[in-house]
């Protein structure tokens, strides 16, 4: 058999709660090899040699000036040292289950979020010949040090040029490089039948934690560690209920898991007072002991009011928390429990890992589902409109609309909207539906797309809104470049697709904000069914 060319997804080492999608990206396209004409691998992109901001002028610089430059050094390596921890976690973790990877090294960004923003466009920028005279110098390699001490005097160093972000934009890019959130669509293709799903999902959740379907002893002695002190925190719930309740004490129904999550990047997937109320009494009412899983949080928050401390930070942990491969067969384990039903929390990679593990999971993220659905009103409330998505709005939007594809695996709750436009609660439709299924035991996701009003608006919207963007652009490069708003022509609304994966694909691929299109996923096997 002829061997495939490589499809080279980006990762940006700051980022690690993508990583689970890369994964199962990477081990479901190998379950159906005829499906995709490339085989995936990930790139593991982190800054290299910083850029650092000097003055210009005549004269030699000020003591001042240099005392500033030295400390903007000492934060730029403090912050580098972090993407290269994360990056670490990445690279070993693939490596460690058996996934094709890398490590690209790209010179001249800021260390820190502005750079890890630039890493994926820069990335676009290179040859088919660059990535896989990249992959093959590292193919060998044993972890992530030996790569990056090699690669500080290797030939294969991106460098970032001016504008270069805008430049790819604008063009199409080649099937040999593809964007972070493509990962998801791939896995998503494979699991979307649902005559094969249940197969294909449990096996998903098992090549997460192995290599060539061996669990290392070590991670599963740790797996198990963190299951049983879980069950402890339940069974220690059970007692002190039996002490306070007495001959009224009726045995639980079973146990819910509330990803408690407290986080200074996508404020709006964190965990509020008020939509933890509602959960809590949500399975109060439905006789269910109800856990508080810290997520995403500094050590002092986990103190306050936590029930489990998955990633273990009161333990001096720094983040992301536990070794991948533990993480991941801990929830296998859970989801393999009788007594969970599931997990209810923000958008985030904590409820990512738990749903591709096969945990029952729901997730809210407001106000962004709001707008992504093209609730007028309720963007209005939000100081935005659905046809002007600020620069906020056009960062998250897309990251709501790759989860949404999670649908035949994780439930979606929308925000609620109220007269008094707190986005406090999810919409009762959604967790109640949710919940019931959890209770007899199924496994479902697919409470989004049963709601096709919501489904209708929310493609329509996105299809508007990017046609009045052209036809916005249009009238600014024919009157000089002009930046100012002006009214968009009318465009003909086109008809939403009634498939699924066609919907999710076209909803997906039109967002000009994802720097995506049609023939870059085409280019690498994406065909609809």
């Amino acid at each position: 058999m002829a061997t495939k060319p490589k499809a080279y997804i980006i990762l940006p080492g700051s980022v690690t709660g993508d990583l689970w999608h890369l994964a199962a990206a990477q081990i479901l396209s190998r379950k159906d090899p005829k499906a995709f004409k490339c085989d995936f691998v990930t790139v593991v992109a982190v800054v290299g040699n910083a850029k650092l901001e000097t003055k210009e002028g005549e004269g030699k610089a000020t003591t001042e000036d240099a005392s500033k430059i030295e400390k903007e050094a000492e934060d730029q390596k403090k912050r580098k040292d972090t993407e290269n921890r994360l990056a670490a976690i990445s690279f070993n973790y693939l490596r460690n289950i058996g996934l094709d990877c890398c490590v690209a090294l790209v010179d001249g960004l800021e260390a820190g979020m502005a750079g890890s923003r630039m890493l994926e466009p820069v990335m676009f920028g290179q040859t088919r010949q660059w990535f896989d005279d990249l992959f093959a110098r590292q193919d060998k390699a044993k972890s992530f040090e030996e790569i990056l001490g090699d690669l500080e005097t290797s030939p294969e160093r991106a460098k970032h040029a001016p504008d270069v972000g805008e430049a790819i934009r604008g063009r199409k890019m080649d099937e040999h490089v593809l964007p972070l959130m493509t990962a998801t669509t791939i896995a998503m293709k494979v699991l979307l039948p649902p005559d094969s799903r249940a197969i294909l999902w449990r096996e998903l959740s098992h090549e997460m934690s192995t290599r060539n379907g061996i669990l290392d002893k070590s991670v599963d002695t740790a797996a198990t560690n963190k299951f049983d002190e879980l069950k402890r925190i339940i069974a220690a719930r059970k007692d002190t209920l039996k002490e306070e309740l007495k001959e009224k004490y009726v045995k639980p129904s079973g146990v819910l898991l509330f990803n408690y999550r407290i986080n200074t990047i996508n404020k709006g997937t964190n965990s509020t007072p008020q939509i933890f109320q509602q959960v809590e009494a949500l399975a109060k009412k439905n006789g269910l002991i109800l856990i508080k899983v810290a997520a995403g949080m500094p050590p002092e928050a986990i103190r306050e009011g936590i029930d489990f401390d998955i990633f273990d930070r009161l333990k001096g942990v720094p983040p992301p928390g536990i070794e991948a491969r533990v993480t991941a067969r801990f929830w296998s384990m859970v989801a393999d429990d009788e007594e969970i039903v599931g997990m209810v929390g923000g958008r985030s990679g904590s409820i990512d890992v738990a749903g591709f593990n096969r945990v029952r999971c729901l997730f809210f993220d407001e106000p962004w589902l709001q707008l992504a659905a093209g609730n007028e009103a309720a963007a209005n409330s939000f100081g935005k409109t659905v046809y002007d998505l600020n620069k906020d709005a056009d960062t998250q939007i897309p990251q709501c609309l790759r989860s949404l594809q999670l649908y035949p695996i994780i439930a979606v709750g929308l925000p609620e909207y109220t007269a008094e436009k707190d986005w406090q609660r999810i919409e009762e439709y959604f967790l109640l539906g949710w919940l019931k299924d959890c209770l007899e035991k199924k496994h479902r996701g697919e409470i989004f797309p049963k709601f096709e009003g919501w489904k209708t608006s929310l493609l329509s919207n996105l299809v508007r809104a990017e046609d009045e963007r052209k036809a916005r652009e249009k009238v600014q490069n024919a009157r000089g470049g002009s930046s100012q708003k002006r009214n968009p022509s009318p465009v003909k609304e086109r008809d939403p697709c009634p498939k699924p994966l066609e919907f999710y694909r076209t909803m997906y691929l039109e967002r000009r904000s994802l720097g995506v299109n049609a023939d870059a996923l085409d280019a690498a096997g994406y065909v609809d069914q």
